[in-house]
This record gives structure tokens, C-alpha cells and sequence, in this order.
């Protein structure tokens, strides 16, 4: 017996606090999705969300004041007044406003996998995207922070759009040189090309050359003109020879 007590081998407990209760950690909610604040504030703001009994007169009557005026200036209210009204609702009756349209918008220009990929590699940029995106993370949760965030990185979003804005004419440019008039009206239907490419497409070869001799089709419209010509002759060739064989078989 004492050789077999010997060879069990007892495994240590972790040390427990049992004054403690372990709480499992809060699951955060799934914020609803609203097509506009207006809306969002209907719903936060509605009276029926404060009851007297749980919340207080007070908080009561400020959801009822603040509701009455949404109700009256209906969807069509001023942007300001409603960012006021929005402002009161969180200082005064502790509503949460969604931040996941914003918090989307701004990760558009603060995440640095957009400029890590660009070429040529610029480190300093990648770190500015850094420094803004881990404030974004930081404040995610609060649309007021956010705004003030994207009025303090309004210079970095706004040279942000002006490259987008010249990448998509570029790819525009390139498409208009390398596909027909059709194919850039398909892609780009408001493009800046489209009056020379519509005048191509719907008022002939003649005609654009006329108004575009040195444009973009300049060579595909002479082709169809020469083509048209080589058909005409040829046309008229066949119907000789027709009339020919017409009168020899008589």
C-alpha cells in the first residue's frame, strides 16, 4: 500500500477567490441601423422609452419635449436644430447615438492598409493613417468625439479625396483612349468625354470630323469613311457587271 500512495501524483488547484463572483463579460449590443438621425432620435427620444417609475418626472417630460419637437418639424428639420435636440437628448436623457456610419466614413481615410498597398511608398503617410486610425478605434463609441476627430483630420481627408478624385479621372482617361465610343458611354454614361463620344456614336464619321479633326476617333472615324467608300464602289461594280451579264444574255 505504501509503494502505491507513493506514485499518485496530486495536480495543484489554482487558487480561487470565492469572495469574488466572476462575471462574464458584457456582449455589446448590436447597434440598429437608422436611415437618418431624425429617425434615431424619433425612436431614443419616444416618451414611452422613459417610464415615470423607472426614470423620474424629469427625464420624463425632457424625452416629451424633445419629441414634440422632432414630431412638429417633422423629417424636414434644420440640420442644426436637430444636432441640438441630439446633443440634449445624450447630455440629458444618457441616450447613445449610433456611430457606425461615421466611425465607417473616417476608417475610409484612417485605415493605413489603404496606403501601405500604394505605390510609390510613402512611410510618412502610412504613419499619419496610423496616428489617426488609433485615435478613430479609440473613440468609436462616441459621435461626438468623432466629429471633432474629423474636423482635426480634415486637411488629411480632404488631400485623401483629391487623390481619389484624380485616380478616377485617370481611369477614366485610360478607358477613353483604349475603348470605342460605346464601350466609354456604357462605363461612363456622365463622363467628360461623352459629347465627343456621343457625337461619334450617333452623328456619324463625317460629322466628327468636322467638329473633332484632330480628336480621339479622328483615325477610327477616316477608317469607317474609307470603308463606306470601298463598299460604295464596290456596290456599284457589282450592279455594272449585273447589267452587264443582263445584256450579253440577251
Amino acid at each position: 500500500m505504501e509503494k502505491e500512495d507513493d506514485n499518485i501524483q496530486f495536480e495543484q488547484m489554482p487558487d480561487l477567490d470565492w469572495g469574488k463572483v466572476q462575471k462574464p463579460k458584457p456582449v455589446k449590443e448590436i447597434e440598429k441601423e437608422y436611415d437618418s438621425l431624425y429617425d434615431e432620435l424619433l425612436d431614443k427620444c419616444n416618451p414611452s422609452r422613459f417610464k415615470i417609475e423607472s426614470v423620474g418626472l424629469d427625464r420624463f417630460n425632457i424625452a416629451n419635449e424633445i419629441y414634440a419637437q422632432l414630431k412638429s418639424g417633422g423629417s424636414n428639420i434644420p440640420e442644426a436644430v436637430l444636432i441640438a435636440l441630439r446633443n440634449q437628448a445624450m447630455r440629458e436623457l444618457q441616450i447613445h447615438i449610433s456611430t457606425k456610419k461615421k466611425f465607417s466614413y473616417l476608417k475610409s481615410f484612417f485605415n493605413p492598409e489603404i496606403y501601405i498597398n500604394r505605390t510609390p511608398y510613402d512611410a510618412h503617410r502610412v504613419s499619419e493613417a496610423g496616428t489617426w486610425y488609433d485615435l478613430l478605434l479609440k473613440k468609436a463609441d462616441d459621435i461626438q468625439a468623432l466629429e471633432m476627430l474629423e474636423l482635426d483630420a480634415d486637411e488629411f481627408i480632404q488631400e485623401e479625396k483629391r487623390f481619389q478624385q484624380n485616380t478616377i479621372v485617370d481611369e477614366e482617361e485610360v478607358f477613353f483612349q483604349e475603348k470605342s465610343s460605346s464601350e466609354y458611354l456604357r462605363q461612363y454614361p456622365n463622363g467628360q468625354h461623352i459629347d465627343e463620344a456621343k457625337c461619334l456614336l450617333y452623328e456619324g464619321s463625317k460629322t466628327y470630323l468636322k467638329q473633332y479633326p484632330k480628336g480621339r476617333y479622328q483615325i477610327e472615324a477616316e477608317n469607317d469613311i474609307t470603308s463606306n467608300r470601298i463598299l460604295a464602289v464596290v456596290g456599284i461594280i457589282f450592279i455594272v457587271l449585273i447589267i452587264v451579264a443582263i445584256a450579253f444574255s440577251e
